[in-house]
């Protein structure tokens, strides 16, 4: 018998933000958004027919039997059109390094059984008893860590494989994310790399399709999204653990790359997030 072994797995870092199980209805208009986007990952779900979700033309009607994924920055319309409620499932996380080239956009992912069984488990442990948080917390972590992954390891057969990074340029993308707050001078990332800083700056845009300035940048606004999104910091208190200059430099960045003002953003809170453009 042949016995087939894997040698190398990819490395990926999964960071879940923010799980609920809302209500939308029709009268409300609580969800009908034209042009919606976001700098992480989302799986939706709704419990009944009644509410879709348009990429490019497409059309995904949300329903019992689905669960719908979007990519980051995937620009997207959502509507809700039916009377009464529907009980809508949302799931925000990030996924690093990205998984795949996820640029063929939303995928709606037939709900099959280990799926269903960890929706289940997740929107249970959602209302389970609060004098029971500590345990609750623990459990709906590693139930909604097992859901993104399952989920994504489904989805990636529509997606075209990412092509693997330089080890050198993943240990910059660590280094990234662990300084975010503090100055990030190229200097410092090609000592990182071993390389100078002009062989650097080459190979980084070569495997990322970024310059380290722009991918810096976007990331320290990745975070701010976060962190608006999940924790009740103020707006100078984000600027400054994302390493912007002032309010009025990471307000004025962060409208250029996500189409609203920070206090926009939060104020949209689980709202899908209008887009730029």
């Amino acid at each position: 018998m042949t016995i087939a072994r894997v040698t190398s797995f990819d490395e990926f870092h999964i960071h879940p933000l923010v799980a609920s199980y809302i209500r939308l209805s029709a009268a409300t208009n609580r969800w009908n958004f034209p042009k919606a986007a976001a700098p992480y990952w989302r799986i939706y779900w709704n419990n009944r027919p009644g509410a879709f979700i348009s990429q490019g033309g497409r059309r995904i009607a949300l329903h019992p039997g689905i669960l719908a994924i979007i990519p980051p920055d995937a620009v997207f319309s959502t509507r809700c059109g039916i009377p009464g409620a529907i009980q809508h499932f949302y799931l925000h996380f990030h996924v690093h390094p990205l998984p795949a080239d996820a640029r063929a956009g939303i995928i709606a992912l037939k709900l099959e059984a280990p799926e269903r069984a960890l929706l289940e488990k997740v929107i249970h442990l959602l209302h389970a008893d609060p004098a029971q948080a500590g345990e609750r917390r623990t459990q709906l972590s590693l139930a909604v860590g097992c859901l993104i992954e399952w989920s994504l390891a489904r989805a990636a057969k529509a997606w075209r494989a990412a092509p693997a990074l330089d080890a050198r340029m993943l240990k910059v993308m660590r280094y990234v994310a662990d300084r975010l707050g503090s100055p990030l001078p190229h200097s410092d990332l090609a000592r990182q790399a071993g390389m100078s800083i002009t062989a650097f700056r080459t190979l980084f845009r070569e495997q990322t399709g970024r310059t380290p300035h722009a991918y810096i940048r976007a990331k320290r606004v990745e975070k701010a999204a976060q962190l608006l999104h999940t924790r009740d910091y103020s707006i100078k208190q984000i600027a400054a653990l994302t390493g912007f200059y002032d309010t009025h430099h990471f307000s004025r960045v962060f409208k250029r790359l996500q189409g609203v003002t920070p206090a926009e953003f939060r104020r949209l809170g689980e709202n899908p997030f209008v887009a730029a453009g």
